[in-house]
């Protein structure tokens, strides 16, 4: 064991004591030690009474050492000398080259704008035609102000640059760097580009932290020239600083603040909320948050327009309610419009509000959405056990609906001679029992059950049959299909508790919970929406979310006596839409779930635990009743109709790209009886942004049944088109649509983000200057030079001179104490 003991530790040699044979700490303490001091003891005690207790004592100590000395020479010790030289403290640079480091600031302050081009040496030249990444260049290279010539006197400079990744570009000590190149540092930064797509500005300030730490070398500091702005990484820009706070030794972040410090005039559109797949002749909704700098009160008009496939503008489409007020500065405004599509096709969409004059900043306007326009109809088969008012307007409206449903209604306890109810258009047939097979039932959309027992399912009475029949509805709804139970006070959802189609309901179901519920029939109560059923698109009576919510929650329009409580929502995905406004009626998870939905494989299902909606209908009519189904039942319809047909379908795991990014396609297919496809690849066509197009191959999935597969990567912005010839027996073909772009999240607000700046500095203890203030640093930064080894020294002394005659000494002193007291 090794062990070392300081000596000197003083200027540039620190020397220290250290044993070659040293035995372990425990042994010392605990065996050795003790040991001697006992064997000292024991000689103590028997020395004569004639020595003095005095003598007796100073003999004890005299053998202690001895026999510890003795012991120091068997244990090897030397001497070991570091020798030190005082060395300056390390100072990194890094420099923003993310895409946003491209934008151009307005720089309405003259005095401000005057102040950074003779920051950034631009002679004659305006920083408000300037990007940021040349300001910064142009501040680090500047001659008269030499800023790197001056932190490079005081520190061993490092500058590096980041985006995506931290890039080291030279290290300089003086004036020299670490390669012996002497090329002038202000010449050493124009080669630098904005070019990166993603700042991970939080992960790069950790990197360099990290770095200097592992290499155990002193940092004073990291000054960073960014906007602020951050759009990845793993490590939060506030996270950083406080890694550098905690530092040893702490770590000041100083950040530099490349662009205009002022906010300029601007209009910012973003969360644009609205459907991807339509019906021809639908009114389409469009709703999307705005928010402004400097032009509150102002009316400006919302804007709709088509885009061909490169890009441009084809044609501007009308919108209702599209003059919109500006709100409070700062404040979200939430503004809704609407377009009803009379052509089917795909659409890519340019929604948002114009330029206006005076606005620096045009690409946060617009936002880009591909629609898909749909020419058929949707087709819903609802099931119901008896004639209960809900079933009797319902039906009543769904066979009305000429224009967007094909519907078969099967009331289970009809006559098998009563034609069942059925919408009246061509080749559309009235159907008197339920589908018997997969082909048969996979047709439709959507399939509802109202208060349906399942046995009766088989008009035969045949049990197997019933189930076989519920197996199949399982795998509509896993295979895209939509679902909706209506509940009743005889079966649904009682009867099915145990079930097979329990699984794909969103509620959980218990008999205690029935049992267990308090409901007086003879007083009425209201459903009270959740936040998530306000924003939801099937409960949106009117154009405006707290109207819709108001007529719900309005006593004359949903007022209701009965409903089946149920245990509760199931996890997530699942959602609550509408719960029971009773205070008496709910259990230990809440208050009880009246509607839910919830997605189940590629479909989604929909629990309505109430059966009296048709009470919407009063003094309206069909207003908002069938608003609410046709709403529901267009959503649950999507995943059918989003593919254009039933068979082949295409998807994209995202819907905007950026230049490098890689595409994850995939396919489902189907054969002619709706079961997987088996084929081992299937042929996509891909479409470019310049109109090449490309013919790829997607190879069947072993692990999912019928699904194909392909990744692309995306090099060229614009629309990109996957396509593929129609399944047999189908005439529409298959396509989806998605965008690439250059900008990146950063793009669409890039403003200089003043808020993260000035947090990391004062977090880390730091200090935020604007671009034109960034002379001061070097005078700022306090210098730090440290004292680090630069070679080892060591010498053994167990066998020098001196240390015999210490020995000797010792023993010598010892006898001769003896000898006075007579004790030899």
């Amino acid at each position: 064991m090794n062990v070392l003991l300081p000596l000197i530790a003083a200027g540039p040699e620190e020397t220290a004591l250290r044993f070659r044979a040293l035995p372990p700490l425990w042994l010392l303490f605990m065996v050795i030690a003790p040991a001697v001091a006992a064997f000292v003891w024991w000689i103590y005690r028997r020395e004569g009474a004639s020595a003095p207790v005095l003598a007796r004592r100073v003999m004890g100590a005299f053998r202690f050492l001895v026999i510890a000395f003795l012991l120091a020479l068997i244990f090897q010790p030397y001497a070991e000398t570091s020798i030190r030289k005082l060395v300056k403290s390390h100072l990194v640079v890094l420099v923003d080259t993310s895409a946003s480091m491209e934008f151009v600031d307005s720089y309405t302050d003259p005095e401000k704008a005057e102040k950074t081009r003779e920051a950034a040496d631009l002679g004659v030249a305006n920083p408000s035609v300037t990007p940021r990444i040349e300001l910064a260049k142009g501040t680090l290279g500047n001659r008269s102000a030499a800023i790197l010539d001056r932190l490079a006197a005081k520190f061993h400079l490092h500058l590096y640059t980041f985006d995506a990744e931290t890039v080291l570009r030279f290290s300089v000590d003086g004036s020299t760097d670490d390669d012996g190149d002497a090329t002038p540092l202000t010449e050493r930064v124009g080669d630098i580009a904005a070019t990166g797509s993603w700042t991970f500005l939080g992960g790069s300030v950790a990197q360099v932290i990290e770095e200097f730490r592992l290499r155990d070398e002193p940092l004073a500091g990291v000054v960073v020239l960014t906007d602020g702005r951050q759009n990845g990484g793993s490590v939060g820009p506030i996270e950083a600083a406080r890694r550098a706070a905690s530092a040893q030794p702490r770590v000041p972040l100083w950040l530099i603040g490349v662009g205009d410090p002022d906010r300029p005039r601007n209009l910012h559109v973003s969360n644009l909320r609205a459907k991807e797949v339509v019906l021809r002749g639908d009114d389409v909704t469009f709703e999307f948050s705005l928010t402004n700098k400097g032009f509150a009160g102002e009316l400006v008009n919302a804007t709709l327009e088509t885009l061909s496939f490169d890009g441009s503008v084809v044609e501007r489409l009308d919108l209702t309610n599209a003059d919109v007020v500006v709100g409070e500065e700062g404040a979200e405004q939430v503004v809704r419009v609407s377009h009803k599509f009379e052509v089917k096709g795909t659409y890519t969409l340019r929604i948002g509000i114009p330029v206006r004059p005076g606005e620096k900043i045009e690409n946060d306007n617009w936002i880009i959405h591909h629609l898909q326009v749909v020419d058929t109809k949707i087709r819903v088969l609802y099931v119901e056990g008896y004639p209960r008012w809900e079933y009797r307007f319902l039906k009543d409206s769904l066979t009305r609906d000429t224009e967007t449903v094909l519907a078969h209604v099967i009331n289970l306890d009809a006559d098998s001679s009563v034609v069942q109810p059925f919408t009246k258009s061509p080749g559309w047939k009235p159907r008197q029992r339920f589908p018997e097979t997969r082909e048969e039932l996979f047709q439709y959309h959507v399939v509802i059950f109202g208060d349906v027992d399942w046995r009766k399912l088989d008009p035969d009475g045949d049990e197997e049959k019933s189930k076989e029949c519920l197996a199949n509805l399982k795998d509509f709804v896993d295979e895209g299909g939509g679902f909706v139970m209506i509940a009743g006070p005889y079966d649904s959802p009682r009867s099915y508790r145990s079930t097979d189609l329990r699984a794909i309901l969103p509620v959980e179901l218990s008999r205690d919970e029935e049992w267990s519920a308090w409901i007086d029939p003879t007083r009425s109560f209201n459903l009270r929406l959740t936040d998530e059923g306000r924003r939801h698109p099937i409960m949106q009576l009117t154009e405006d979310p707290d109207a819709s919510a108001a007529i719900w929650e309005d006593e004359k329009f949903s007022a209701q006596f009965w409903y089946y409580p149920v245990t509760r929502a199931k996890e997530p995905p699942a959602v609550v839409l509408a719960e029971h406004s009773g205070e008496h009626n709910r259990n230990t998870f809440g208050p009880h779930v009246l509607m839910a939905t919830m997605p189940y494989g590629k479909g989604q299902s929909l629990f309505l635990g109430v059966d009296e909606l048709w009470r919407l209908r009063w003094a309206t009519g069909s207003k908002y009743h069938y608003r609410f189904y046709g709403e529901a039942i267009r959503l649950l319809a999507t995943y059918k109709l989003l593919g254009g047909n039933l068979r082949f379908k295409i998807f994209t795991d995202q819907n905007r790209y950026i230049v490098g990014d890689t595409v994850e396609i995939t396919a489902d297919v189907y054969d002619r009886d709706f079961d997987p496809a088996t084929d081992e690849t299937q042929i996509v066509t891909i479409r470019l942004p310049d109109g090449e197009e490309e013919v790829r191959e997607m190879a069947l999935d072993p692990d999912v049944p019928g699904r194909y597969r392909l990744t692309v990567s995306v090099h060229r912005p614009g629309t990109y088109r996957i396509s593929a010839d129609p399944a047999e027996g189908e005439e529409e073909a298959p396509q989806k649509l998605f965008k690439v772009e250059y900008s990146t999240e950063e793009m669409r607000n890039p403003l200089i983000d003043l808020e993260t700046m000035t947090g990391m500095a004062r977090e880390s203890g730091g200090t935020f200057l604007p671009l034109y203030r960034i002379g001061e640093l070097p005078d700022r930064i306090p210098g730090m030079s440290v004292y680090v080894a630069s070679e080892v020294r060591s010498e053994d002394l167990w066998d020098r001179m001196w240390v015999l005659f210490l020995f000797t000494g010792l023993l010598a002193a010892e006898w001769l104490l003896r000898k006075r007291y007579r004790l030899l």
